[in-house]
């Protein structure tokens, strides 16, 4: 087949969010963690695609309740197409599996067009592609790595995972991985522990790797979740009032947050077309000004430290570049405070500068630079507020306070009595309620207790009255 016959995939600044979770260590819920992420962000409303590239076992296929006819190998053969290979979850996320055995870099060169337009279709099609790789250094996990233009490396408490973490790092930088990487910590205690974890890790790494990498967040370590690990399960489906489903909300909003898609020549399908039909020399011919031996998105990869580098924020537009002579030179605090009055900023600039106040005064000071309350309170008020936000976030504050105070938000007495109120004069439904909490009262008494005085409800009350005797 002619290199010709190969449409190149449009050079067009790409919305979807290409997000490699891997690591090369058994043991650190790497599949768990991307059938989560997936999750969470579906239930936000994005479109989400995960290509299983790890074991073939079908891990994520079993998370996400979805059994797979056919695979990856039926459209490279050209039997079948896209949509008949992808099979469909929980809240619309769609799932490709890729078979243990199937090698992409062993393709003959006749199958690949129809991945390369799978992945053009999938570039189109969805917010996010979630690749969950394989635990191992081979070729194809490298390329899917390369491939994404996020990464998130997992680590948990055991040093193993440190050293194996180390290891995937210095694999990446040796093969000119050009963006950062985001480290998340899994079955961690607390967001300390967490941040301890992560300063650990720079230890490991200080001195070896000069690539950005960045402290993405961390999913505590939580019986729930492990339990429906072990049953092959998600557990924001199973349970989404357990700390650690609130984590990978949270994971997931700061995940959209921070991993702004730039406005270069990047595709996804365009890095395996690159690599499976790269580019003749006669078709380079007279751009003397191009290195073509080294990739144009290596071109961009960023030079500094990870301590130095911990968040990309362009305060000034193209018409200050000049007045900065140093731009890697930092601001003082007066100095940003005064071109914060003066340089108006995106809604993304903005968050992003939010996001690093609030993680530096978290671990510099161990609170938040601001008042909770009061921040809560704008939020709620806001108008596009969605009310099912609203009850999420009242759930997660009455799980949060029962475990942590063993007892519920509300007084039940007191509850009650709220709810009789609003009932008014709709008599039909509070005499429901009252026969309802009269069999209540009898079912829960003990078995000598039952010829004692029953509940005493009449018809119409307007209050509670318990015809308790006074001991």
């Amino acid at each position: 087949m002619a290199q010709d016959d190969l449409s190149t995939p449009a050079r067009l600044p790409s919305p979807l969010r290409v997000v490699a979770i891997t690591g090369t260590q058994a043991g650190l819920g790497k599949t768990s963690v991307t059938a989560n992420l997936a999750v969470s962000l579906a239930m936000q409303g994005r479109h989400v695609c995960v290509i299983e590239a790890a074991t073939g076992a079908g891990n994520i296929n079993n998370m996400l309740y979805t059994r797979p006819k056919y695979n990856l190998n039926h459209l490279l053969d050209g039997e079948r197409k896209l949509t008949d290979i992808i099979t469909e979850g929980p809240h619309g996320i769609h799932i490709l599996t890729i078979e243990p055995s199937t090698d992409l870099n062993a393709q003959p060169r006749e199958r690949l067009p129809h991945l390369v337009t799978a992945f053009q279709t999938i570039e189109e099609e969805y917010d996010y592609l979630l690749i969950d790789t394989a635990a191992t250094h081979n070729q194809q996990t490298l390329h899917f790595i390369q491939a994404a233009r996020f990464s998130i490396i997992i680590i948990t408490p055991e040093p193993a995972s440190l050293t194996a973490a180390g290891t995937l790092l210095k694999t990446l930088q040796d093969n000119n991985y050009p963006w950062p990487v985001h480290i998340l910590t899994n079955l961690v205690r607390s967001y300390a522990a967490s941040t301890e974890l992560f300063k650990q890790f720079e230890s490991v790494i200080n001195g070896k790797i000069t690539m950005p990498v960045r402290y993405l967040g961390y999913i505590p370590e939580d019986d729930e979740l492990r339990q429906a690990a072990d049953n092959r399960q998600t557990v924001l489906l199973s349970d989404p009032a357990t700390p650690a489903s609130r984590s990978f909300i949270t994971i997931a909003h700061a995940m959209h947050r921070q991993l702004q898609v730039s406005a270069d020549e990047y595709t996804f399908a365009g890095y395996w077309s690159d690599l499976w039909f790269p580019a003749e020399p006669a078709q380079t011919a007279g751009k003397a000004e191009q290195n073509t031996a080294t990739p144009e998105p290596e071109a961009t990869a960023p030079v500094e430290s990870p301590q130095e580098e911990t968040m990309e924020i362009e305060l000034t537009t193209d018409a200050d570049a000049e007045a900065h002579a140093d731009p890697s030179r930092p601001l003082s605090a007066e100095q940003l405070l005064k071109q914060l009055s003066t340089t108006p900023l995106s809604r993304k600039q903005t968050l992003q500068l939010c996001q690093h106040l609030v993680t530096t005064s978290l671990q510099q000071f161990g609170k938040l630079p601001f008042e909770i309350n009061e921040m809560v309170y704008r939020a709620l008020e806001l108008k596009d507020f969605a009310e099912a936000d609203i009850r999420h976030l009242v759930r997660a504050l009455r799980a949060l306070y029962q475990k942590r105070h063993n007892k519920p938000l509300d007084d039940p007495e007191q509850a009650i009595i709220e709810e009789f109120s609003r009932l008014g004069d709709k008599q039909d439904k509070m005499q429901m309620v009252l026969e309802q909490l009269q069999q209540l009262y009898q079912a829960q008494r003990k078995p000598e207790q039952n010829s004692s005085p029953t509940l005493n409800l009449p018809t119409g009350f307007s209050g509670i009255h318990t015809g308790r005797n006074e001991d």
